[in-house]
């Protein structure tokens, strides 16, 4: 019969070996943090190899509005067909680590989407000639060019998003998943969401 001590000591040592299984074993596991109102913020390690490995970044969902039909008439090469189309402002701080002066950033347009009958809707991916013009990025800054250097200067940025959902459904939130959890024996990835009236 093993005695209490040392039966407590084989359920620590099996409690810990189960851990480290699971972190070894490559699982994954969603962090969430749902339901913030707009302009609550989070701090997230963003997804990037491009910034240090400390970096840690504060981001909130400030703005969110539909984009006309007679505005998205005027974006270069932009197909809107069985779509809405949504434009929302992320404001970005960095708390700790650092940026380089270009290169992914980790808050890129495809790390959102907008939340449809629960299931996130990813938006269509911007044509180049939209991405080139130069009008277009200076009145909605959601590309490398702008929010890297940004980051790395100042530590902030404003991130426009523009995000698409079926035509007449209504999203509830904005969604985004450009981070990940890391722990002592598990990674996993982060998802944040923003309430939004899409009326």
């Amino acid at each position: 019969m093993i005695s209490p001590p040392r039966r407590r000591s084989l359920l620590v040592f099996a409690a810990v070996a189960s851990v480290t299984a699971l972190g070894l074993s490559g699982c994954v596991n969603v962090v969430e943090q749902k339901d913030l109102e707009l302009g609550a913020s989070v701090t997230i390690e963003p997804s990037t190899s491009q910034a240090s490995d400390d970096t840690r970044v504060t981001v909130g969902v400030t703005e969110f509005e539909r984009v006309t039909a007679d505005e998205v008439a005027t974006w270069n090469a932009f197909d809107s067909s069985g779509k809405d189309v949504y434009r929302a402002t992320a404001d970005l701080q960095v708390e700790e680590g650092t940026y380089p002066e270009e290169g992914a950033n980790g808050f890129e347009n495809r790390n959102w989407g907008l939340m449809v009958d629960g299931e996130v809707v990813k938006p269509d991916r911007l044509n180049g000639a939209l991405l080139l013009d130069e009008g277009f990025r200076a009145s909605c800054p959601l590309y490398d060019y702008e929010l890297t250097p940004a980051l790395a200067e100042d530590g902030t940025a404003s991130a426009c998003l523009i995000l698409t959902a079926p035509a007449g459904s209504e999203p509830t939130h904005v969604v985004f998943d450009g981070f990940r959890v890391t722990g002592r024996y598990t990674s996993g990835a982060g998802e944040a969401s923003w309430l939004v009236d899409a009326s």
